[in-house]
């Protein structure tokens, strides 16, 4: 789910967030530091930081080829370190570049192929989960092959984007998942305030 709301943002970063992207960033925020005693911003936060700081920097970083990549291996390197503090904060910022190069890849064929920066975020992404999460060979495997699969999409976008306005949902199933794409950002933060919860009281009392 985290490479498709990122990449999303920087395939669209003219859209302005409206007041639940800001409410939840706060509430998950201070929820997490009242049951963890630990200051760490959650990826709403992250969400807000790269609407701001994507525009110029990506076009800053795009006045040179050794310039680009040199930036986003830094990036890259740094995400294990940031994510102690920022939930998704350096590899957000890779995955939200991927799209707005996606979306602009006419104009920056020149310094970088959106295709090839694609493979690297992919790329880049998984290692990140594997050093973050500390998942095993098979659960990195399947990281590998789902993330790659919806990078394939996003890169995409458009035909899916045409396609969804071309096609009505017709029955249950297909105005279920809809409704579940729509509202997935309330979906995300009540359940996470839901998950903090139920780990504060079944978990961290019996510490």
């Amino acid at each position: 789910m985290v490479p498709i709301f990122i990449l999303l943002i920087g395939f669209n970063s003219g859209h302005k967030f409206g007041w639940l992207v800001w409410a939840g960033a706060i509430t998950l925020t201070v929820l997490h530091y009242v049951i963890h005693e630990d200051l760490h911003i959650n990826i709403l936060g992250t969400f807000i930081l790269i609407k701001f700081l994507l525009e110029p920097l990506v076009k800053f970083i795009l006045k040179d080829k050794f310039l680009f990549w040199a930036t986003n291996i830094c990036i890259a390197v740094s995400s294990p370190l940031i994510e102690f503090f920022l939930e998704y904060g350096a590899i957000g910022f890779t995955l939200a570049i991927a799209g707005w190069l996606n979306r602009n890849r006419e104009e920056t064929s020149e310094i970088v192929s959106s295709s090839d920066f694609f493979i690297f975020a992919w790329i880049s992404y998984v290692i990140y989960t594997f050093l973050t999460f500390g998942f095993s060979g098979p659960q990195t495997s399947i990281i590998l092959l789902g993330a790659g699969i919806s990078m394939w999409l996003l890169y995409n976008f458009n035909d899916l984007l045409m396609n969804s306005i071309r096609r009505r949902p017709k029955d249950i199933i297909e105005k279920t998942v809809r409704f579940i794409g729509r509202k997935s950002l309330e979906i995300y933060i009540v359940h996470v305030v839901l998950f903090q919860i139920i780990y504060y009281l079944a978990v961290k009392n019996l510490i």
